[in-house]
C-alpha cells in the first residue's frame, strides 16, 4: 500500500522544497499555494494507509507471538514482551530457566519409591509353562508372611493363592539371609494371561489362607479366592505373564 503512493510522495517533497523557502528573518514565503492544497488530499491519504500498515503489523507481531508461544520458543505474552535483547545481535532472547526447577529431568510416573517386596522372576511379559518357580525380594521391614495369588484372565474376579505345601497350608518361603522368597506357582486352564500378585499379609489374614488350603487338599478341590476375601492383605508387586 506504501509503495502505491510512494512516487507521489516523493514528488510532493521536491515540490514542497521548492515551494517553500525561507527569509532571513526567519519568515516563510508560501509560494505555489494552491499546489499545496492539492496534495493535502494525497497526504490525507498516505496517512490512513500508513496506519492501515501499522494495524496489519501488529496483527502480524501477534500471530507470531502466539506461533512461537504453542512451539514452546518463548512464553504467552504480548507481543512487546519478546522484544529483541539489547547486545543480542537482533535475535529474541533465550527464555529464562526458573531455578527452582532444578537441573534433574522431570519427574514421570515410573518414579515412584520401591516396594518392599518385588517379583523377579518370572519377569513381566514373559511366556511361561505349566508351572514355575516364583522368586522375589522383601526387605527387613517385612514382618509378616508373602503370598502369591495367580488371577487368569479367563476367570475373572478369582484368583489362586499358591503354596509350596497345600496340605500344610503354607505360604511363601522366605530366606531371611539372602531377603528372597521363594513359591511354586501353577499356571491351569487353557492358553491365557496370568496377572501374578504378592501380597504381605496380617497373622489373622495368614492363617485363614492356611486354612482355606488344607481343607481344598483334602477335598482335591482348588475353587479360587474373590477379592471381597483378602482382608488383611497388602498387595505390593503385579506382573502379567502368558502361558502359549
Amino acid at each position: 500500500m506504501i509503495a502505491r503512493h510512494a512516487p507521489s510522495l516523493i514528488t510532493f517533497v521536491a515540490t514542497l522544497t521548492a515551494a517553500v523557502s525561507f527569509s532571513a528573518a526567519g519568515s516563510i514565503h508560501y509560494q505555489n499555494v494552491a499546489l499545496l492544497k492539492d496534495y493535502d488530499q494525497e497526504l490525507a491519504s498516505l496517512e490512513h494507509a500508513l496506519q492501515s500498515f501499522s494495524a496489519i503489523s501488529a496483527d502480524r507481531r501477534t500471530g507470531l507471538s502466539t506461533r512461537l508461544a504453542e512451539a514452546g520458543i518463548v512464553d504467552s505474552a504480548s507481543p512487546d514482551d519478546h522484544a529483541v535483547a539489547p547486545g543480542n545481535n537482533g535475535r529474541l532472547a533465550a527464555p529464562v530457566q526458573d531455578s527452582r526447577l532444578g537441573d534433574g529431568p522431570a519427574a514421570t510416573t515410573q518414579d515412584k519409591p520401591r516396594s518392599s517386596v518385588t517379583i523377579t522372576n518370572p519377569a513381566n511379559n514373559a511366556l511361561v509353562a505349566k508351572a514355575v518357580l516364583a522368586t522375589g525380594t522383601f526387605d527387613s521391614s517385612i514382618a509378616g508372611d508373602i503370598w502369591v495369588f495367580v488371577w487368569p484372565e479367563l476367570a475373572p474376579g478369582k484368583g489362586w493363592p499358591q503354596t509350596p505345601n497345600a496340605a500344610d497350608g503354607a505360604p511363601a518361603v522366605l530366606n531371611k539371609q539372602t531377603s528372597i522368597w521363594s513359591t511354586p506357582v501353577g499356571f491351569g486352564g487353557p492358553p491365557q494371561s496370568y496377572e501374578i500378585a504378592v501380597y504381605t499379609a496380617s497373622k489373622p489374614a495368614s492363617a485363614r489362607i492356611g486354612r482355606l488350603l488344607k481343607n481344598w487338599a483334602k477335598r482335591g478341590d482348588y475353587p479360587g479366592m474373590t477379592l471381597n476375601q483378602l482382608d488383611g492383605l497388602v498387595e505390593r508387586h503385579r506382573i502379567t505373564v502368558r502361558k502359549p
